[in-house]
């Protein structure tokens, strides 16, 4: 019952630090027991299941609209994400780096998102040439977002931290910024899980205990953010999310 709590528990964790400019993967710096790793691949599934789910009429409709011709802005942002995210993130995610350097990263990302959502709209620099392009989302936009997602498939390194900070210089909103970051995750996760070790559980039902909460957890927290990014102006809240990305990161350091 204790493991199966903890695989439980563990599910949330990954799921909603795989929402915030913080890594699942330096949680405690070592602190936290093997089950932890052990259960990643399992929670990032969970995860990515929970973005298809949430963002499945935007997919399901354009495809339909790619069937018929018509523009497919949407899909063709999500494709093109995806396989730049591929092409970066498998190699790079055999890189290896200390947990101090990655942490730096981490809470440096969220730091400067803190700082420019402070700043706007003087920290959007490439607003006019992302307004220049006719298609929504634009080729700009996939290619900053799976720039980003590529690097981020290093080990330690916040994949949500570091796609808001590449996009925010076109000028986004907070819910248009979050929508494109969540929209690109399943490629980073589809590297994550290809790429992470696969260890035996002992007993087996662990894996899908993690699934089950990361999926809860992650679709629970995208509602949330997506919510809270409506409800309150996007400077103040890239503020939030970024404010929330250096305490959470450095509470792992406290742990």
């Amino acid at each position: 019952m204790t493991e199966a709590f903890s695989a439980f528990i563990y599910g949330i964790v990954i799921g909603l630090l795989s929402l915030i400019p913080a890594s699942p993967e330096l949680p405690g710096l070592g602190e936290v027991p093997k089950l932890y790793f052990s259960l990643l691949p399992a929670a990032y599934l969970g995860s990515l299941v929970a973005f298809m789910f949430y963002f499945r009429e935007e997919i399901s409709r354009g495809t339909f609209m790619a069937v018929r011709g018509t523009s497919w802005g949407e899909l063709k942002y999500v494709v093109l994400t995806a396989l730049i995210t591929l092409i970066i993130g498998i190699p790079l995610s055999r890189v290896g780096a200390s947990w101090r350097t990655l942490l730096s990263v981490n809470i440096i990302s969220a730091l400067l998102l803190l700082v420019m959502g402070a700043k706007l709209p003087s920290s959007a620099l490439l607003r006019e040439l992302e307004e220049s392009l006719q298609e929504k989302p634009t080729p700009l936009d996939a290619f900053l977002a799976g720039v980003s997602q590529g690097l981020s498939a290093i080990q330690g390194i916040s994949r949500s931290g570091l796609v808001a900070l590449f996009l925010l210089p076109l000028g986004h909103d907070g819910k248009r910024l979050l929508r494109l970051s969540f929209e690109a995750a399943p490629a980073y996760l589809v590297v994550k899980i290809l790429t992470t070790g696969w260890s035996p559980l002992s007993p087996k039902w662990l894996g899908p205990v993690t699934f089950t909460s990361a999926f809860f957890a992650t679709s629970l927290g995208i509602w949330g953010l997506m919510r809270l990014s409506e409800k309150i102006e996007t400077g103040r809240f890239l503020v939030l999310y970024g404010l929330l990305g250096v305490l959470v990161s450095l509470v792992g350091v406290i742990l």
